[in-house]
């Protein structure tokens, strides 16, 4: 058993090279395939295949990452060989297919290497990515379950053996995600990097800690049980005035007082009545995806709430705040005029306008300022913004 991590002359490169050049048997399933990973493992894989190794290769394409090119490049060096199979990978619509696993089978042994590490040259070197590669007797069940995995990717024609029309078919879908995720930051930004004015916003918060602290320990125990009101939302086969019943306590109705506090939340209720069924796809879609990159369920919650009247970025923020408050940040007028007129942040003025990446940064901003005031989650900080802005709006009319 051995740790691998790059950065160092033991990578994930020179481990999985040393494994191919003995091997009699390669089997991998990757979620993220491309040509720079392809160059520094080609010349070995075609060395192995040419001395008569079995190689069978399992590639994920969720997201258009893996690249179509790659993928034919491959194809091309396998076609000459009846031992090499390429295998594509289709999982259901809201699944991903994210392993990184290598069976690596020789004469005497084999070894097993799982990880984070894709195929790219990020993953085989540059990246900061850990594995563990562990050797094993041929007949050992950790090798026979490894092996059963990919029979069972196989049988459930999840994966499916790659030609050429599959893969110039998903090049396309590549093309178009390529182009979606053009100007897609990687990283949000570093403390360092995030400017803003934190003597006003301390001095605001001197002054308004001991209004809102008492509040927000109540706001909590209330997003609490809208989280609940979600669930039943989101996983029981609701009528129409069960769900009209439901919502209401989310956004408020005669003699209930609303759980979310953005102000505009209820003003087209009859009209996401009415659209039941994809307002509840929506919920779940986000509770299921509570913990993922904040862009990514940002980006797909506004696709499906543009398909609902009435559904902007306050009530998908509200869902995804209620859902994980340590990440998702509200989104509305009042912490926006705030960050942009009192902290001096640089950022769009219209939550309408924000793109995934840009409600990512946008929380990536909220968090340091959380992180440097000392406050404890996204309600929090909710809270703080609003108790500001109501003030400037008054000072405003007065």
């Amino acid at each position: 058993m051995k740790l691998i991590y790059n950065h160092t002359s033991d990578n994930h490169l020179s481990s999985i090279l040393k494994e191919l050049n003995t091997a009699i048997t390669v089997k991998m399933a990757i979620a993220f395939l491309k040509n720079s990973g392809l160059i520094l493992l080609k010349p070995t894989l075609d060395s192995a295949l040419k001395r008569g190794a079995h190689i069978e290769f399992h590639c994920g394409l969720n997201f258009g990452t893996t690249e179509g090119s790659a993928l034919q490049d491959i194809l091309n060096l396998f076609e000459k060989y009846a031992h090499a199979k390429l295998y594509m990978i289709y999982p259901k619509s809201n699944q991903t297919f994210h392993p990184k696993l290598w069976r690596f089978k020789s004469q005497n042994h084999t070894s097993i290497l799982v990880g984070s590490a894709n195929f790219t040259s990020g993953g085989f070197d540059k990246n900061f990515e850990f594995s563990l590669i562990s050797s094993f007797k041929n007949d050992d069940e950790q090798v026979i379950k490894a092996l059963s995995y990919f029979e069972e990717l196989k049988r459930k024609n999840i994966s499916r053996e790659a030609d050429s029309l599959m893969i110039a078919q998903y090049s396309v879908y590549q093309k178009r995600e390529a182009r979606k995720q053009k100007h897609l930051i990687s990283s949000p930004p570093t403390p360092e990097e995030v400017n803003y004015d934190f003597e006003k916003l301390k001095k605001w918060h001197d002054k308004l800690k001991h209004q809102f602290i008492d509040y927000d320990i109540k706001r909590e125990t209330i997003y609490k049980n809208a989280k609940k009101v979600l669930k039943v939302i989101a996983n029981k086969s609701l009528l129409k005035n069960e769900f009209i019943t439901e919502y209401e306590k989310l956004v408020g109705g005669v003699g209930v007082p609303a759980m979310w506090k953005s102000g505009s939340v209820n003003r087209h209720k009859g009209k996401i009545y009415e659209n039941k069924a994809a307002f509840i796809k929506l919920v779940k879609f986000i509770g299921d995806n509570r913990n993922a990159d904040a862009s990514f369920v940002y980006n797909n919650a506004r696709k499906l709430g543009d398909k609902i009247p009435g559904v902007g970025p306050n009530i998908i923020c509200e869902i995804m705040m209620t859902y994980n408050p340590s990440d998702f940040a509200n989104i509305n007028k009042n912490p926006i005029s705030v960050l942009i007129k009192e902290a001096k942040v640089d950022i769009k003025k219209t939550s309408t306008c924000y793109s995934g990446e840009d409600y990512k940064t946008y929380c990536a901003i909220i968090k340091v300022i959380r992180k440097d005031l000392n406050l404890n989650d996204m309600l929090e900080v909710d809270t703080f913004f609003n108790e500001i802005y109501q003030i400037i709006i008054k000072k405003s009319k007065s």
